[in-house]
């Protein structure tokens, strides 16, 4: 198969991960609210925001860190919300702090 052939069937596919409308924070603190984030396979994704925008918060919740207090994680079509953060590394996604070595 060729490279273009595979980058087309990734476009394609089904979403890779999905965020479905997502609230969660730290404590009473609600740091995001109804975020949606849909990544097709193959994709390289960046968030980019401001100091206290939600980015590590996303981050998080991606890899399992934090659940959401309501919305959606879906993985290749599959509801993963509250799956343990070892089980969601095991399917490929990871979380590597920003400074660590």
């Amino acid at each position: 198969m060729s490279d273009t052939n595979v980058r087309t069937e990734a476009r394609n596919s089904a979403p890779l991960m999905e965020l479905r409308q997502v609230e969660a924070g730290y404590g009473p603190f609600r740091a995001l609210f109804d975020v949606s984030l849909t990544i097709g396979p193959g994709r390289v994704v960046a968030l980019l925001g401001s100091n206290g925008a939600g980015k590590t918060t996303i981050a998080r919740v991606c890899s399992g860190l934090i659940s959401p207090t309501s919305g959606k994680l879906m993985f290749e079509g599959n509801d993963v919300t509250g799956t343990r953060p070892y089980k969601i590394a095991r399917l490929g996604v990871a979380h590597a702090p920003e400074g660590r070595s």
